[in-house]
């Protein structure tokens, strides 16, 4: 028995003008319903009396005495207060007061002699205010929105918790509920709270008046959200704090609102009608405030007590203030609570900004903004660094340009299809392979944009292998050199680039730079190298150092000591031979030697040098032209005629100093 949901849906007659275009436009749809009787509960005898006892049990051992004073008028607040940030203008309606009539079933009286209350054949007979609420119960409730607070000072002197909360009809559950004794001995009951939103304070402390006690809930035997307000006197009777007719009794309100309170509880625009699902399903409010143009728009007003004949003046208007629709509402019947909604249609070009939504109910105006803008594109493309080819294993970055893309963009980076990276603007990878295809897919949160998702270009990467740089070195002539003579020294570069750079070195001191090095100055030993700097792509190192050719430099000239024994004079003061040939003390009998090389490969003299034997048979003599390394006789030819060949050829220069003419 849930009525709550028994929504009873009407279309009414609208009245359409319409300021700023001469044709009357109509809604394109309208709708809603109404709540004919609020929630309804009940409390069987025995959870009565079991309730009364533990509140009769902790006022004994609170030792609380009742000062004897009766509850005056004006005593009691509101029990309801929206929670902070609530800013609806209503919240809550009535569906039942105190029967004050004591026969049942259907035998009804409120303080009015109205029949805003029930019994039930039972014999169960309403004894509390039930203040439900509206137009969202369980959303509100879910979200804290209502809260229930003392109506009077005064001391807690029994609660309970824990208790399942979502009920939708009768049964037999327990509730959640605060009681508080009053000054006078009365005690209020406050029941159907949610589970674990009440207060922390504990029995027997005191509270005042407008202090959190709780949040509305359904618990207990309950239809929907509502909240239960009893008020039983210490003689555990019932006061029924509402004045009117069929109770005389002053009013134990502060401020006693009238019996029927016709108030707009809530006014909103949405892209879709509410939702009321089945209890105890949380409502969907469908709340917007961003449009776009040619959006069809839901305006929503939602009330307490409408009363037959009553009328609402409805207005849509545009950021200049013109009016663009207005129609008028007339109700046809009595709703506790209700809501209408009305479709409308936005033009495919609207004034842009904040428009309003306004209602007039009962004299008051309320209104709520909501935003109309143009309709975006949104768009994305990408590029990569390094934007040419990528190295095996190296590092790329792709980055996106995004146009529209809303305050919180969402990114989904592919590669062949796949998804991968984050979602962010940017992707970096080092695990890319030849040919592999990258593009993003930008979804927009941006108002008013038409195309979300939207995909990228695309970029298909080449990916180049690793490569080593390497760089020999040769020198021209080959072979041993003489000193002072050119040598030429040549690099061969691997993986060098299109323009290698080369550090010569010779002894490992720079020694210039070039395509090659080109050098006299080189002594026998020196060491020479080249340290190449790639500029080739995707290396792995930036440098690489040649072979080190050691350079066979020398002279290329020698002197040759040589001693013979060639015939002679008696000496006979010594008694020995002595040279004939002696310039000095013989001029007369001088005689020279000449000494030949002769090229071991061609036999040919390439080189001479012709001295005077001196007294001992020695004579220095000097070649020049030589090569290094090649091969030579020594001839030795007296008087231009008496010629004689060494039995080996020499290897210049490292034979030549050992070799001794004298030795026969």
């Amino acid at each position: 028995m849930n009525l709550l949901y028994k929504l009873s849906i009407r279309f009414l007659l609208i009245l359409i003008t319409c300021d700023s275009y001469a044709q009357v436009i109509a809604p394109v749809d309208s709708g809603g319903g109404g709540v004919p009787a609020g929630p309804m509960d009940e409390l069987t005898p025995a959870q009565q009396n079991a309730i009364q006892k533990a509140i009769d049990k902790n006022i004994d051992s609170l030792g609380l005495t009742p000062s004897g004073q009766q509850l005056l008028p004006p005593a009691l607040i509101w029990p309801l207060q929206p929670a902070p940030g609530n800013t609806d203008p209503g919240y809550c309606g009535i569906s039942n007061y105190i029967d004050r009539n004591p026969a049942f079933p259907n035998q009804l009286q409120d303080y009015n002699c109205g029949t805003r209350t029930y019994d039930l054949s039972s014999g169960y007979n309403h004894s509390g205010t039930d203040i439900y609420l509206w137009p969202f119960p369980w959303y509100q409730m879910d979200n804290n929105l209502v809260q229930v607070i003392a109506a009077a000072p005064g001391t807690i002197v029994y609660k309970s918790d824990g208790n399942f909360d979502r009920n939708c009809g009768f049964n037999n559950n327990n509730w959640n509920a605060v009681y508080v004794q009053h000054s006078d001995g009365s005690v209020a009951w406050y029941g159907h709270l949610k589970t674990g939103s009440l207060t922390t304070k504990a029995i027997g402390q005191t509270v005042v008046a407008g202090e959190y006690l709780g949040v509305v809930g359904s618990s207990g035997s309950s239809t929907g959200p509502h909240l239960h307000f009893e008020l039983r006197s210490n003689t555990n009777t019932t006061l029924d704090p509402w004045n009117g007719p069929c109770n005389t009794n002053a009013s134990l309100w502060a401020n006693q609102e009238p019996y029927y309170v016709s108030k707009l509880n809530k006014l909103m625009v949405g892209k879709s009608a509410a939702s009321y699902p089945a209890c105890p399903t949380q409502e969907l409010p469908n709340i917007a405030s961003q449009f776009c143009q040619g959006n069809t728009i839901y305006c929503t007003a939602s009330y307490r007590d409408q009363q037959n004949g009553q009328q609402v003046l409805h207005k849509l208007i545009q950021p200049n203030n013109v009016v663009w629709q207005q129609w008028t509402q007339t109700f046809t019947t009595y709703y506790s609570g209700s809501w209408w909604w009305y479709s409308w249609v936005l033009p495919s070009s609207p004034l842009t900004g904040t428009w309003k939504y306004q209602i007039i109910y009962q004299g008051v105006t309320s209104e709520t903004t909501f935003n109309v803008s143009t309709n975006v594109t949104a768009g994305i493309s990408i590029t990569r660094t390094p934007s040419g080819a990528v190295c095996a294993g190296s590092s790329a970055t792709f980055n996106s340009s995004v146009t529209n893309p809303g305050l919180a963009p969402a990114y989904q980076w592919k590669k062949n299809g796949a998804n991968v990276g984050t979602n962010s603007s940017t992707y970096t990878t080092t695990s890319l392979l030849n040919n592999d295809v990258v593009n993003c897919t930008l979804t927009s949160n941006a108002n008013c944009v038409t195309n979300s998702p939207v995909v990228s270009n695309s970029l298909t990467v080449t990916v180049s292998p690793n490569v080593t740089p390497a760089v020999s070195i040769t020198k021209s002539p080959a072979g041993n050199r003489c000193k002072g003579s050119a040598i030429t020294f040549t690099p061969t570069p691997t993986n060098g680039g299109a323009t290698p750079a080369y550090q010569w070195k010779v002894n490992n001191i720079n020694t210039g730079t070039g395509n090659s090095l080109v050098t006299s100055t080189l002594n026998h030993g020196d060491s020479v190298k080249v340290i190449m700097t790639s500029n080739a792509s995707c290396v792995t190192s930036a440098t690489a150092t040649s072979n080190t050719i050691t350079a066979p430099v020398y002279a290329c000239s020698i002197s040759l000591l040589l001693k013979t024994i060639i015939e002679g004079l008696y000496d006979g003061g010594t008694d020995s031979m002595i040279a004939a040939i002696d310039p000095i003390n013989l001029p007369q009998l001088s005689d020279s030697l000449t000494i030949f090389l002769a090229d071991s490969a061609s036999l040919n003299l390439v080189s001479s040098s012709t001295k005077a034997l001196s007294r001992t048979g020695e004579a220095l003599f000097t070649f020049s032209g030589l090569i290094p390394g090649n091969r030579y006789y020594i001839v030795a030819r007296h008087r231009s005629t008496i010629e004689t060949w060494s039995k080996h050829s020499m290897l210049f220069p490292n034979e030549f100093p050992q070799f001794d003419f004298s030795t026969p």
